[in-house]
């Protein structure tokens, strides 16, 4: 990956900022010679008057004069300027008449996306947009039907005295039918409806899918920025603001002109300004001593004084009585055994997950009462309690993969261990407890960035919650001991300074139900807690964070009830369910949404554009290996465009070198197939390369692979990420137009 500078987020084509006019003289000239254009502008409030002082101003300072007239009639002579829009010039450049009904306006765009280039050097120009998206559903008019009621736009209205509503008549019916053709074709942006909201924090977010595993940027300069994620360091000035990104090539010192879509944004009043420290400059004032986490050694022995003079201060005897003695006699934890059969049921999750919480309570306990009382024997228990724990096995029951949330609570373990006895000898146990530490922290961050991908993909509730849970913690408490505890705290900080909460908006309210709120919210406060006295970023003051405390109230409710018809259950091909929910609040766990609804489901029918195929050679391989139990290939054919392969290996030949990225593989050939081979034949062409993915000896292992084919003139970008904390592995893909799908592979235990 080589290194990019980023070119950030851009008004127009200049630099970030609302849009204001240039006053300086001869700026505002249009032609240097003086012209006249017809004007035909009609609004409901007023009519276009070319006499307005405004007009008669911008006419000596453009040389552009503008006739107006205000009833026009379809035909050959059409206005030079229709509603402010040029029309001549883009017809008579592509060689166009102007049009005359909807079929030729169809014929018109069409005709547009095919011939202009883009600033990228392909065809697929989008014809039609705007800012406005209540403008884009009027283009119903254009098949009769219309969006004005009585009083206000989409309201009903009275028509021969009978109450009508536009969106029940045939003709916007007919409307919103060509409007969806037209939006399938690429002729209108696909964003129009998700443009243009209002800002809560300034400085703004910018978050964009990366462009292979390259940085993409766009207009005024902001170097050297290693995620896909950004926020902009100073606010803005109020206004309607636009954004864009492309990949800058330094050797070439220019953009690679293959430019992102034009987003829209709003600066306004009173909003919110927490932005995260400079990344190059955050830890020139940080304390560099332990403890580092929950206090720090001058405010420590602050306390132990207060403490050594009133053993009541701050409760400090309930604690040590009810908190730390209780760790001094209680049994010491063992690893924990796999599921029975590997299969996860929710007794066997539920009691790991809760003593490994008490985990974490018994070693910060005892190590807070040994440094404040500077008492041997609390300290001493404390290493007989996380010494042994260090060495569990990363790869076993306490991993990342197996069931994150018991590998979370034992990294939070050894980091408070780790950070309270840091300065006690030996150095041999100190490098012993660091090393697993660092092991584990990096096996939870791969995840985060390679396999979850959070960065593209945000809505991963584990993943955004490990954010919190592990790096955070892990890295300010190793910071200082290597470079990789600086490598992967600086973009966690980041995260929950650009990017959280994916789910949520400025009022407070998730998209998840108060089970998942609350537990990630309690990370997001361990995190926050961290964060604020080390590097002075205050997350509290975020709009969300703000909010949110008032989500439960909303969403918890005892009143939410459930009914369900079955049909049957027992026969997959012919089962039919009716599930209907019902609450005067809210709801539970998952299940935020509206009450009074229902889901039908039945007849295990097939995804559309979903083909499943599965092969099983078992016994092909048994030939050569009786202990083989199953293999077996499935292949998903997904949208016409995207196989998905779940296998036990991987071999794949192609006329061509591959160029391999650390989870991804890439060969481009002008042609595909073997060709024969004769010697004579093949002289000269490209070498036939292997790809071959092996695994260590396991029991049983599988690979899923994603092979997306396209032609070199119209690449495709795939993004992916993993979620395999449930019952089943569900994978997530994104093309770059985010077009979206999932493949669900049972986990093997189940099948």
């Amino acid at each position: 990956m080589r290194k990019t500078t980023l070119v950030g987020a851009a008004l127009l084509s200049t630099a970030i900022g609302p849009a204001r006019p240039v006053l300086a003289g001869g700026e505002y000239l249009a032609s240097e010679e003086p012209i006249t254009l017809d004007i035909f502008s009609h609004k409901k409030l007023f009519v276009y008057d070319d006499n307005w002082p405004i007009e008669l101003a911008t006419a000596a300072a453009s040389n552009v004069t503008l006739d107006a007239f205000n009833i026009m009639l379809a035909s050959d002579d059409t206005p030079d300027i229709v509603g402010g829009q040029a029309l001549k010039e883009s017809f008579n450049q592509l060689g166009l008449e102007a049009p005359r009904n909807v079929d030729e306006i169809y014929a018109i765009l069409t005709e547009f996306r095919a011939q202009v280039l883009n600033s990228n050097g392909l065809k697929d120009e989008i014809p039609v947009f705007n800012r406005e998206w209540e403008e884009m559903q009027r283009l119903v008019t254009m098949w009769d039907g219309h969006t004005s009621g009585a009083d206000s736009h989409n309201d009903f209205y009275l028509n021969d005295d009978q109450i009508c509503h536009d969106y029940m008549e045939n003709s916007v019916k007919e409307g919103i039918k060509n409007f969806s053709k037209w939006n399938a074709e690429g002729l209108i942006d696909p964003e129009t409806f998700t443009q243009g909201g209002e800002l809560a924090e300034n400085q703004p977010r910018f978050k964009w899918l990366p462009v292979g595993e390259e940085i993409a940027h766009k207009t005024q300069f902001f170097e050297n920025l290693p995620w896909k994620f950004f926020t902009r360091g100073t606010g803005l000035e109020t206004g309607y603001c636009f954004w864009g990104f492309d990949v800058w090539d330094e050797a070439a010192g220019k953009t690679e002109a293959n430019w992102s879509k034009i987003r829209a944004f709003t600066v306004i009043d009173a909003q919110t300004n927490v932005p995260p420290s400079d990344r190059t400059v955050r830890y020139g004032w940080v304390e560099a001593s332990h403890p580092r986490l929950w206090t720090n050694s001058r405010t420590l022995a602050t306390f132990k004084k207060d403490v050594a003079k009133d053993l009541s201060y701050c409760s400090w005897h309930v604690f040590v009585k009810k908190s730390a003695k209780g760790g001094m006699d209680h049994d010491i934890m063992a690893e924990p055994s796999r599921y029975e059969n590997d299969q996860r049921t929710p007794p066997a999750w539920r009691q790991p997950n809760i003593d490994y919480q008490e985990l974490v309570y018994v070693i910060r306990h005892l190590a807070i009462a040994g440094k404040v009382l500077e008492n041997p024997a609390y300290l001493r228990r404390v290493k007989e309690w996380q010494l042994p724990a260090c060495p569990w096995e990363i790869d076993s029951t306490t991993s990342r993969p197996y069931t994150d949330e018991w590998a979370f609570r034992v990294s939070v373990a050894l980091v408070r261990g780790f950070y309270w006895l840091h300065d006690l000898p030996p150095e041999e146990e100190r490098v012993f407890a660091r090393h697993h530490l660092l092991e584990r922290t990096r096996q939870t961050v791969d995840h985060l960035i390679k396999h979850a991908n959070i960065q593209p993909f945000l809505c991963n509730s584990h993943a955004v919650c490990g954010v919190s849970a592990v790096p955070i913690p892990a890295c300010i408490t190793m910071r200082g001991e290597g470079a990789e505890a600086k490598e992967w705290l600086d973009p966690s900080i980041n995260f929950l300074s650009t990017s959280y909460t994916p789910w949520g908006d400025n009022a407070g309210r998730g998209a998840e139900g108060p089970h998942y709120w609350m537990s990630s919210t309690a990370h997001l406060t361990e995190a926050a807690n961290l964060v604020r006295p080390n590097f002075g970023i205050d997350l509290y003051q975020r709009p969300f964070i703000q909010q949110t405390g008032d989500f439960p109230a909303y969403t918890n409710s005892p009143d939410t009830r459930r009914a369900a018809i079955q049909h049957r259950l027992g026969d997959p091909k012919e089962h039919i369910q009716f599930v209907f929910k019902s609450s005067p609040y809210g709801s539970a766990s998952h299940s935020h949404g509206d009450q009074n609804a229902f889901c039908l489901a039945g007849f295990a029918e097939e995804r559309e554009n979903h083909i499943y195929i599965k092969g099983d050679t078992t016994e092909a391989y048994k030939h050569f290996n009786l202990s083989e139990t199953k293999v077996q290939r499935e292949v998903h054919f997904v949208r016409d465009s995207y196989y998905v392969f779940v296998d036990i290996n991987w071999l794949y030949q192609a006329n061509g070198e591959y160029d391999l990225g650390r989870p991804s593989f890439r060969c481009n050939v002008e042609k595909t197939g073997f060709p024969d081979v004769g010697p004579s034949e093949y002289d000269g062409l490209a070498v036939s390369t292997a790809l071959h993915v092996k695994f260590p000896k396991e029991k049983r292992h599988r690979i899923a692979i994603l092979l997306v084919s396209y032609s070199m003139e119209a690449p495709k970008r795939v993004f992916h990420f993993l979620d395999d904390q449930g019952y089943d592995r569900d994978f997530y893909f994104t093309d770059a137009d985010e077009n979206a799908f999932k493949i669900t592979i049972q986990k093997l235990a189940k099948a």
